[in-house]
């Protein structure tokens, strides 16, 4: 399983996105224990393999402003993203 921070949709159907942290399985299923399993609720975010980089104080990754800044300055180790979910584009979509 890997840790995944981003956005969540708060009820299927709505369009209200907010920031949220999960986990995806090695099924890429997504594991949520503070939401329930409701059909049709979206997550939007990365998945986040170096377990060095998952939050343990609480709060989020990206909603830290120390943890994300060197994130936005220098982008993500190349081993940090764990290859887990669905592209949002392909070349044939683009």
């Amino acid at each position: 399983m890997v840790y995944a921070e981003g956005f969540a949709q708060t009820h299927p159907g709505l369009g209200i996105y907010l920031p949220h942290a999960w986990i995806v399985r090695t099924d890429e299923t997504v594991l949520d224990p503070t939401w329930d399993d409701a059909a049709g609720r979206a997550y939007l975010g990365l998945p986040i393999a170096d377990c060095r980089m998952w939050p343990v104080e609480g709060g989020g990754l990206l909603q830290d402003i120390d943890r994300v800044l060197p994130l936005l300055r220098d982008g993500f180790p190349s081993s940090a993203l764990a290859d887990h979910g669905l592209p949002l584009m392909t070349d044939d979509t683009a």
